[in-house]
């Protein structure tokens, strides 16, 4: 269908309506950060704004762990780089050290390495945010790489749906258990 000049089709409702967080927004950003990307290509990959993706970073905290994690990850493609074009080839084939980018190579890599540090292990107990967070930490020091972390995060979505219909399915039970007993709805309290 042709549109009148200067006249663009409106979008979809559903192309721009505000999405859910899942768990596994945690490494699909390491995983795009680490290859150079940035919070855009993120934000373009998954349809947000930029406003919900700072949200996301306010609301939820091993998002914005996985983000800093994520910057580590970016930091280190870029000190790749950085490698890769400290030699410089002249003309005449001799090749030679640009002593500016070696400098800053070699600073930029003792800051990486202070940040990988401060990372610790993986631990599977607790709440969702607790796991999540160790995972991200495991990803960030090294311990997993980037395929197992998406694999513990989807596991980690998946256990937290199961906790949610078994609290569901309880209340649903004892609502059942009521109306059979001749509850009235007044002596229901509200959570």
């Amino acid at each position: 269908m042709a549109f009148p000049k200067g006249v663009k089709p409106a979008r979809e409702w559903q192309d721009w309506q505000p999405k859910d967080f899942k768990p596994t927004h945690c490494t699909d950003i390491i995983r795009m950060m680490s290859v150079g990307g940035g919070p855009q290509t993120f934000c373009a990959a998954y349809n947000l704004s930029r406003q919900l993706f700072y949200n996301w970073l306010a609301l939820y905290p091993d998002f914005k762990h996985a983000y800093e994690i994520a910057k580590i990850k970016c930091d280190e493609f870029l000190l790749r780089q950085l490698q890769t074009y400290a030699v410089e080839v002249d003309k005449d084939g001799t090749e030679k050290l640009n002593i500016q980018i070696w400098r800053e190579q070699k600073k930029f890599a003792r800051e990486v390495q202070e940040k990988k540090e401060s990372m610790t292990h993986v631990s599977l107990t607790g709440d969702t945010k607790t796991m999540m967070t160790s995972v991200l930490n495991a990803l960030g020091a090294g311990l997993i790489d980037l395929d197992d972390a998406d694999a513990l995060a989807r596991l980690i979505e998946l256990n937290q749906r199961v906790g949610e219909s078994s609290e569901l399915m309880a209340k649903v039970e004892a609502l059942e258990l009521a109306l059979q007993s001749g509850t009235t709805s007044n002596e229901f309290k509200e959570e």
